[in-house]
């Protein structure tokens, strides 16, 4: 079990051994414990900024004559069975919280994936700030029926396509959000490819096939190159075209070639 003590003494020189004391006891008997100290002058907010940001089944304050009206004012409302999830605050009313718990929810799926960074920035970068667009996208995602699921990178991709879809009205915005998402797909989920994406693999079928059959030119990027097999090469070397270099943000077409082999997974910018 996951808990916090957290101690509001009077001066930053003492020390709250009573919750050291109960601390130590809990690691005891297994329970995973987190000490938190600051003094009655710390503001109110930063201590719940604090406590929000460190997950528990339980948090648990001492109470004394000196700290009573700093910690009462926190006036927390928690759930009475475990894991006694805080439900709101003095500060934060249930919706908020709700809407933080989801957002954080979200945010985890989405941007720490490392999946979709440059679709984010293309996305986040006509908002006021980022948390205005992850505020948007996590209040759709929920009226969508996505959370509280747990979903991998490829269902994450296709939210993120009908969220482009629907909150998109500029045709060529729109279009250049799609290929920048295609970029994250071809660079982040290997061997993926769905038809709703629109891939150019029959476009540049010939283009490649001759770039391959020249070996010459492909050791400018692979020295080691040496002609195996077709299935080889699809298997370890994706090339894909994109009309917009979500590189330099400029409108131009880029072919993209992967180095799948080993860890590095090298990528090139072909001339062809």
């Amino acid at each position: 079990m996951k808990v916090i003590f957290t101690a509001v003494n009077s001066k930053y020189i003492h020390t709250a051994l009573g919750l050291r004391y109960i601390s130590e006891y809990c690691k005891l008997q297994g329970h995973n414990v987190t000490l938190i100290e600051e003094t009655i002058n710390t503001p109110i907010l930063t201590i719940l900024e604090k406590l929000m940001l460190k997950e528990a089944d339980i948090y648990a304050f001492s109470v004394h004559i000196w700290n009573k009206p700093v910690v009462y004012k926190l006036k927390l409302i928690y759930m009475d069975e475990p894991p006694y999830e805080i439900l709101a605050t003095a500060y934060m009313p249930y919706k908020e919280m709700q809407l933080l718990k989801r957002l954080e929810n979200v945010f985890e799926q989405v941007y720490n994936s490392g999946c979709f960074i440059n679709t984010l920035r293309h996305l986040t970068a006509k908002k006021t700030n980022s948390f205005t667009f992850y505020r948007q996208l996590t209040e759709w995602w929920a009226a969508k029926g996505h959370y509280p699921q747990v979903h991998n990178s490829r269902s994450v991709a296709k939210i993120l396509y009908d969220y482009i879809n629907e909150h998109t009205e500029d045709e060529t915005l729109k279009s250049t959000l799609i290929e920048v998402l295609r970029y994250d797909v071809f660079m982040h989920i290997d061997g993926w490819r769905p038809e709703w994406l629109r891939w150019n693999t029959e476009t540049i079928f010939d283009k490649v096939s001759a770039f391959w059959r020249n070996e010459d030119a492909v050791r400018e990027y692979l020295p080691d190159y040496k002609f195996s097999s077709w299935q080889q090469i699809r298997k370890y070397y994706p090339v894909e075209l994109f009309y917009n270099n979500p590189i330099n943000g400029q409108q131009d077409a880029i072919y993209i070639l992967r180095d799948l082999r080993g860890e590095g997974k090298n990528i090139y910018q072909l001339n062809i």
